[in-house]
């Protein structure tokens, strides 16, 4: 088996700005969990720590804009972890199930790296 590259989607906007740093903080947590499989996680939810800079720099990007940000990324990943529905993450999921790659639906469904 080969390392894998495994995009974490799972919701990030929330009702508040709390709510939301814990959708972050639970997917940071996932992807910590996949490299400790010796898998390369990628989490998209790491873009929400930009947000404050973007604006600050006079670029506001809506719901859309990140999503069509993320697609290159997520196409590129071997698989793809499903934290929990959300509007983003079910498509994304829709994608991966489409283009027939494998999906994760929980940490023990993934198999350690090992170099045999």
């Amino acid at each position: 088996m080969k390392k894998e590259i495994i995009y974490v989607a799972g919701p990030i906007t929330a009702l508040t700005k709390a709510q939301e740093r814990e959708n972050v903080i639970e997917a940071i947590k996932i992807g910590i969990e996949i490299l400790k499989l010796g898998h390369y996680p990628f989490i998209p939810h790491l873009n929400w720590f930009l947000i404050p800079f973007m604006e600050s720099a006079g670029l506001r990007m809506g719901w859309q804009d990140f999503m069509d940000w993320d697609e290159p990324f997520r196409e590129f990943c071997d698989s793809l972890y499903f934290i929990r529905p959300s509007r983003g993450a079910d498509k994304e999921l829709e994608r991966t199930i489409g283009e027939g790659k494998r999906i994760y639906y929980s940490l023990e469904e993934i198999v350690p790296y090992t170099e045999d």
